[in-house]
């Protein structure tokens, strides 16, 4: 065009700027934004402006995007919708919502699309006071029913806050739903955990008419892998062959996850082997699943094929190589392991951090395992219960408590892990005191509530040391009911207490979870012996 002596005008340049939005060059754009500044569209053309910060945002270029926004004479809701959707859309949840306080300052009245993208500010920072005010303001205008995905954003902001019954109200109070606000109501489930909610509104979408699509196939198949639902992963199995999504890579992930949680490693690798290509997060998914079934050798074989294949491990990958290095006591893989992390700088990683302590430690190198976490930029949770562990492995009671009392220093809250290894170690040296100081510190002083396996071994220990007075106390206050093992734990304790009474009402129970238990009938048999 210029070659024949033709002079682009500012409509030239906005179609140029348009085409350009996408071309991810830095260089190319501080060309184009000097070839537009030196023929003077920058202030005669609010158009040419706006499509120039459109530019810069679309490519990610979110300070220069600021520079350009922030020189313009005349802003209009166009520009400053762009520079707020570029914020939110990046994750920069605190600018896009600075940027929409200014915008109101100024006098704009903020549309549905503003709207919708400070609330997805709001949803990055779990801003929920903004988020409730926003609402407030949607409602006011009456413009809920109006703009879908206004909608959506609402309900998503209130997923990503956790607020997940505020999400559902949402949600029914829509006149219309579409695929993308059920799936966000069940990601939300799915992601805090509550499969059982997840599965009841993948049912009331069906219902409701609305078909699900990959997206929402693959927050349902990710609750049926919490919630070890093999029936409803099978079922969903077929609709993913249905909707022609098995060559889809993300889902095909998704259902190798799923089944190795389900307990299924074969047909996890069946899918698997049946993927016409593969990526790494494929590869994680099985060594990941293998480590957690604790199949080791499966992930160490995998890790072999992997490499073979060309395909670099990442940081999730290490970590399922060195749970499997803690699960067979291969220390000398895992020094070599942790070499090569070193060498690939993936040491600042908190998780592969964790993961290292927690493999030496297990192998029994606990002078390791110390010096690896004493470089840890982040001593997390998990880190310190890595630790706490192991020293309980080697049967060095002294040295949890030690390290017990040094987190609690460090302002390191345990978690229900730390405190079934503290039981364990008073179990191990029958501190019946101290494992009830323990035991009532964890609901009375962290706010945790004690779970099935804290409750056994506190049974086991006071079992043993003749307190069956304190054992039927615990079993009273249990939220849930008592388990198999539990059960025939206070039947072992009777043998040797002689307790005959309680025996018999152990025996029952144990014998009405499972009536043909072997060992429940042998020693309700030595009882007797020993009554007799």
């Amino acid at each position: 065009m210029q070659a024949k002596g033709m002079i682009p005008n500012s409509i030239t340049m906005v179609y140029i700027l348009k085409a350009c939005s996408h071309m991810n060059d830095f260089s190319e754009c501080l060309k184009l934004h000097a070839e537009i500044a030196r023929k003077g569209f920058l202030e005669d053309s609010v158009h040419v402006a706006t499509s120039l910060l459109d530019m810069y945002v679309k490519q990610g270029f979110l300070v220069k995007a600021q520079e350009i926004f922030d020189n313009v004479t005349v802003r209009n809701i166009l520009s400053w919708t762009i520079l707020i959707a570029g914020y939110a859309d990046r994750g920069y949840g605190e600018k896009a919502l600075y940027c929409f306080g200014r915008m109101q300052q100024e006098g704009f009245t903020p549309d549905t699309t503003v709207l919708a993208c400070s609330l997805k500010g709001c949803g990055c920072l779990k801003a929920v006071d903004k988020g409730i005010e926003i609402h407030v303001e949607v409602e006011r205008r009456s413009l809920l029913g109006q703009d879908s995905a206004l909608a959506n954003a609402l309900l998503d902001m209130y997923v990503k806050c956790g607020l997940l019954a505020h999400a559902q109200e949402v949600l029914y109070e829509l006149p219309h739903r579409d695929a993308a606000s059920w799936t966000a109501l069940i990601a939300g489930y799915a992601e805090n955990g509550d499969s059982k909610e997840a599965f009841e509104c993948f049912r009331l979408m069906q219902v409701d008419g609305i078909n699900p699509n990959a997206v929402t196939l693959l927050c349902v198949l990710k609750a049926c892998g919490n919630y070890g639902d093999l029936i409803r992963g099978l079922e969903l199995h077929s609709e993913v062959e249905r909707k022609g999504l098995k060559g889809d890579l993300t889902v095909a992930n998704t259902l190798v996850d799923m089944y190795i949680k389900c307990g299924y490693p074969s047909k996890a690798r069946d899918v698997f082997d049946s993927l016409p290509t593969c990526d790494v997060v494929s590869w994680n998914a099985l060594i990941s699943g293998y480590a957690e079934l604790g199949h080791s050798e499966e992930v160490l074989a995998c890790f072999e094929k992997m490499q073979a294949q060309d395909f670099a491990p990442d940081a999730v990958t290490y970590v399922g190589i060195l749970k499997a290095c803690a699960s067979m006591g291969a220390d000398i893989s895992g020094r070599e392991l942790h070499g090569e992390i070193a060498r690939k700088g993936l040491t600042t990683c908190v998780l592969l951090g964790s993961a290292l302590v927690d493999m030496y430690a297990k192998c029994g190198q606990l002078p390791k395992a110390e010096e690896v976490f004493e470089t840890l930029s982040v001593q997390d949770v998990v880190s310190w219960n890595s630790l706490i562990a192991g020293y309980a492995q080697l049967g060095d009671s002294r040295r949890v408590f030690i390290v017990f009392d040094k987190m609690l220093l460090e302002n390191v809250k345990p978690d229900m892990v730390t405190f079934l290894v503290v039981l364990t170690a008073c179990n191990c040296r029958g501190l019946v005191k101290e494992s009830g100081t323990y035991f009532a510190a964890m609901s009375k002083v962290f706010g945790i509530v004690p779970v099935l396996e804290h409750h056994s071994c506190m049974i086991n220990l006071l079992g043993r040391n003749g307190n069956l007075n304190r054992v039927a106390a615990v079993i009273k206050e249990m939220p849930f009911c008592s388990n198999l093992v539990m059960w025939v734990t206070i039947l072992n304790a009777c043998k040797f207490l002689g307790n005959f009474s309680m025996a018999r009402e152990a025996f029952q129970n144990a014998l009405s979870l499972d009536d043909s238990h072997g060992a429940a009938y042998v020693l309700m048999s030595q009882v007797l012996a020993n009554e007799n």
